[in-house]
């Protein structure tokens, strides 16, 4: 997220070393979503613009946590269709960033 900044750290990272973070991500994010109350809300932001880190892990959580669902962010930025935001440098002057939000479902009754 910090590329516009550090040129330098773009050849730092390996596509492994991507895999790996973004595997840890979704272990992260698995394990969170069992300490979130129903009702309660889980938020996920990264400072990294690699669709590996930010709508897969994203998709995956969904994908297995089917009891949370998206909740639009109140930002002031343009999002394409989607409730969850991603900032770009040369779009948006900062660093590149992702940011979802979930809410944990009620159970029926």
């Amino acid at each position: 997220g910090v590329l516009s900044r550090r040129p330098d750290l773009r050849w730092r990272r390996s596509p492994k070393e991507i895999t790996d973070l973004a595997q840890l991500q979704k272990k992260i994010m698995i394990r969170a979503g069992d300490h979130v109350k129903p009702g309660g809300r889980l938020v996920y932001s990264v400072c990294t613009m690699s669709a590996q880190e930010t709508t897969e892990v994203v998709g995956e959580f969904l994908s297995t946590r089917p009891e949370f669902e998206p909740v639009a962010l109140e930002l002031p930025v343009e999002s394409a269709d989607s409730p969850f935001m991603q900032f770009m440098p040369h779009i948006h002057g900062t660093d590149g960033m992702f940011i979802a939000a979930f809410r944990r479902k009620c159970p029926p009754g």
